[in-house]
């Protein structure tokens, strides 16, 4: 077992003079970890290390720490690191390398000052994969060191707590983190499929646990499985992680979210978002997660305020910056809504969700040929999703092109059935044809099948043409939003 580290300073020898306690760093970007193999299959490794690191390191309450899918947007690593540290507004940058052969682990650091451009630590390690725990270890203590930071026994504890000792089951939980964060139907599939093989290999691996109910949470929301069928799996899966560690944000998160989205138990939900951020204040996902039930509880001014303390933690985020418009829409400020969805699109131009929300907010502010271009841009960009499809086909009938709505109506109808498709999607399209009627109807499926979508409605834009009709207020009354 070789270890080799180095360090440096700058600058002439100066006289002697009195020592004083150095200046801790404040904030801090751990950039992904490049993958020297050039491999692929190998890419999951150096993502999951600097993954790791981020959620170990952001347990210090001193220590601002960017959030995973905000550094990883910097992985081409075509600035430097003192540049990506500036436009983060952190003072120093981790930047490592990681070649794997073998069961050999060969890890390069260096730890960058912002403003300065020097190197505070850099280090090298080389290590059996097995050894995966202690050198994550090492490099978090080492860091915290370099960074000034006074930490407390229990502070110190935290930053070494593993979830799991077996090497083999922590490979398989950072695959499937790897697909999850890729944020499609077929990826949170796949994750699902490495966080069960993680559980298999420790079946006290509650983070592998937390892992699953958090993939199907999004496959409910996102509407690619049935609410019946996602929700109540992503329940099972939370409370076995919380049965095997009680004080896991990670499983209080998805738990929370089910209890909001499918069993509209608001209070409870709100208990549950909140001991996740007692136990995890910077993880991204309950701080995201916890505005937009905040938003659905109709409470529009704390909801921007916490989706802005979310955006704070993971700037670059597109489902997080796209939020915030999403936030605007819903309290009506739709002229902030469109300038935040603008920004976004500069972050980048092919996320689908971002035209998708324009295309809604240019229809209700009666930009209907601006409306159809935006939507038809999150249809090609989605690959044809059918919440993209059904909002462009309401627009296309409000737009007084109903032939074509029609059309979509039918594609999407035949569609329904192979596939799940959320009839909240059917009643937009017949808002937008004025067949109100044929839409509650649609409202009334979705209240069978208990869909997560209905507890917008109170606040929804785009139900205001529904909202005096009396079988829309009865619906309203039995979802029991506050």
């Amino acid at each position: 077992m070789k270890r080799r580290r180095t360090s440096t300073t700058s600058g002439r020898k100066a006289a002697p003079r009195p020592p004083r306690a150095a200046k801790s760093i404040d904030s801090l970007a751990v950039l992904p970890f490049e993958n020297a193999n050039g491999d692929p299959e190998h890419e999951y490794l150096g993502d999951g290390i600097a993954g790791s690191l981020i959620n170990m390191l952001a347990t210090i309450p001193k220590l601002r720490v960017m959030a995973q899918s905000t550094v990883f947007r910097y992985r081409s690593r075509e600035l430097a690191p003192q540049a990506i540290g500036r436009k983060l507004d952190v003072r120093a940058v981790l930047t490592g390398r990681i070649m794997q052969g073998g069961d050999s682990l060969r890890i390069s650091t260096e730890l960058v000052d912002v403003a300065t451009g020097s190197q505070l630590w850099c280090a090298q390690y080389d290590r059996k994969a097995g050894d995966i725990f202690a050198l994550q270890d090492e490099i978090s203590t080492e860091i915290s060191g370099k960074l000034h930071l006074q930490l407390t026994r229990a502070e110190k504890k935290r930053l070494t707590r593993h979830h799991t000792e077996n090497p083999e089951a922590y490979r398989l939980y950072l695959k499937g983190l790897h697909y999850w964060n890729r944020w499609t139907e077929e990826s949170f599939y796949k994750a699902i499929e490495y966080f069960q093989e993680a559980a298999e290999r420790d079946p006290n691996y509650a983070l592998a646990y937390a892992g699953v109910a958090n993939s199907y949470v999004l496959l409910g929301w996102n509407s690619y499985l049935p609410p019946k069928e996602s929700f109540p799996r992503a329940k099972a899966e939370a409370m076995t992680a919380l049965q095997l560690d009680p004080d896991l944000a990670e499983a209080h998160t998805p738990l929370a979210a089910v209890l909001w989205l499918h069993d509209w138990q608001w209070n409870e939900a709100q208990a549950e978002f909140k001991r996740s951020l007692d136990l995890g204040p910077a993880y991204p996902t309950a701080n995201h997660w916890y505005a937009e039930y905040v938003m659905t509880m109709g409470r529009h001014a704390e909801a921007l305020d916490r989706m802005k303390k979310s955006q704070e933690l993971d700037p670059l985020s597109l489902i997080i910056n796209v939020a915030v418009g999403w936030a605007f829409y819903y309290s009506r400020r739709y002229e902030d809504a469109i300038e935040q969805l603008r920004r976004t699109l500069d972050l980048d131009p092919s996320y689908p969700v971002t035209y998708w929300i324009l295309g809604l907010l240019l229809r209700k502010t009666g930009h209907y040929d601006l409306a159809v271009a935006e939507g038809e841009k999150s249809v090609q960009f989605s690959g044809g999703s059918p919440l993209m499809r059904a909002a462009l086909a309401r627009t296309l009938g409000r737009a007084g092109r109903a032939g074509e709505a029609r059309q979509i109506l039918g594609e999407l109808t035949k569609l329904s059935r192979e596939k799940y498709i959320a009839p909240y999607f059917l009643a937009g399209i017949y808002i937008g044809l004025g067949e109100d009627e044929r839409a509650i109807d649609c409202l009334e499926k979705a209240y069978d099948e208990r869909s997560h979508w209905l507890i917008y409605l109170h606040i929804d834009p785009a139900m205001d043409a529904l909202r005096y009709n009396p079988r829309f207020q009865d619906l309203l009354r039995r979802v029991g939003l506050p």
